[in-house]
C-alpha cells in the first residue's frame, strides 16, 4: 500500500503554524511573568528553546523546496 503524494507547501504550513504557536505562547508567558516580576529559573530555561524554534522554523522554509521552486543554496 502506497502513500498519496503529499504537498509539501502543506506540510510547510503545517509545521509553520504548530511553531508560530509554541513560539507565541512562549514568548506570551515570558512577557506575562516579566511584567509581574515573577521570572524565575524555569522561565529562564525556555528562553534557548524558544530560540532554538525560531531558528528551526526558518530553516524548515529555507532547507525544504519543492521541485520547480527556486532552489535555495541549503536544498543543494
Amino acid at each position: 500500500m502506497y502513500i498519496p503524494h503529499q504537498s509539501l507547501l502543506a506540510w510547510k504550513l503545517a509545521i509553520t503554524a504548530l511553531h508560530l504557536i509554541a513560539i507565541s505562547l512562549t514568548t506570551l508567558r515570558l512577557w506575562f511573568r516579566y511584567q509581574r516580576r515573577r521570572l524565575w529559573m524555569d522561565d529562564y530555561t525556555a528562553i534557548p528553546p524558544l530560540i532554538f524554534n525560531i531558528i528551526n522554523a526558518i530553516v524548515v522554509w529555507m532547507m525544504y523546496v519543492e521541485k520547480g521552486e527556486k532552489s535555495s543554496y541549503l536544498a543543494e
